[in-house]
């Protein structure tokens, strides 16, 4: 261990949870989450742990994903009030320069954003009060909509936690179906977000497998990473063909 620290203030009527963490371009770090108050929550701070600033962002519940934007300021998904999804965009101190939502039925939940080749962004969540849809949303720089996408799994929970924009121009969603196997579920679509393939992994042990991250590898632009967490203690990793 090099360094460790800790953020947020004690509140006995709730906590401060930090769900998300990114390097900077000056080699410190940002996370997003939210506070005791409800409200979400960014924090910057520098390579050896020190804050740099924090931030409570007052129109937003819960923040999942936090990105570094091309300008030098941020990106953060997550809920508004639990049943709005939200997209905030920061100046570099952390302050708000806009935000989106979209008015979707189903409770939607926007847990993960990713910076695309042209300098947009691209989100993905689901709809928590069924769970048998998730949604892909891409704006450019200002937040102007450009499309938006449903995947539907019907007869099944299915949710989705990660998204990342591929070599290729697309985008490759990651997410689980909540059934007796709790298949893992790896959907890629093009720079449209039109589904070209979606795969399915199956657990083959008596346990719950949860996609919780998406990662894409650097040989031949071609290949990628799904990581699983396994809920007996393990983490499994499964490398897929583009």
């Amino acid at each position: 261990m090099i360094w460790a620290e800790s953020y947020g203030i004690y509140d006995p009527n709730g906590l401060d949870v930090a769900r998300s963490v990114e390097q900077t371009i000056d080699g410190g770090y940002i996370f997003s989450g939210d506070n005791a108050e409800g409200k979400g929550w960014l924090c910057k701070i520098d390579y050896i742990g020190g804050v740099e600033w924090s931030e409570s962002i007052y129109n937003a519940g819960r923040l999942f994903s936090v990105q570094q934007a091309p300008d030098g300021g941020y990106v953060t998904s997550g809920d508004q009030g639990l049943t709005v999804p939200i997209l905030i965009k920061t100046y570099p101190n952390g302050t708000a320069q806009w935000w989106r939502t979209w008015s979707f039925p189903g409770a939607p939940v926007a847990t993960d954003v990713d910076v695309t080749d042209d300098n947009g962004f691209i989100i993905t969540g689901y709809f928590s009060d069924d769970y048998q849809a998730v949604f892909l949303i891409k704006v450019d720089s200002n937040g102007v909509e450009e499309f938006q996408k449903i995947f539907a799994w019907e007869g099944y929970h299915f949710r989705a936690d990660s998204v990342e924009h591929t070599f290729d121009g697309g985008y490759a969603i990651v997410g689980s179906i909540y059934s007796i196997l709790t298949p893992v579920v790896l959907i890629k679509t093009d720079s449209a977000g039109n589904e070209m393939w979606n795969r399915t992994y199956y657990n083959p042990f008596s346990d719950y497998w949860f996609a919780e991250e998406f990662q894409q590898t650097n040989d031949n632009k071609q290949m990628m990473v799904v990581i699983l967490s396994l809920q007996g203690n393990a983490v499994i990793v499964i490398h897929v063909l583009g």
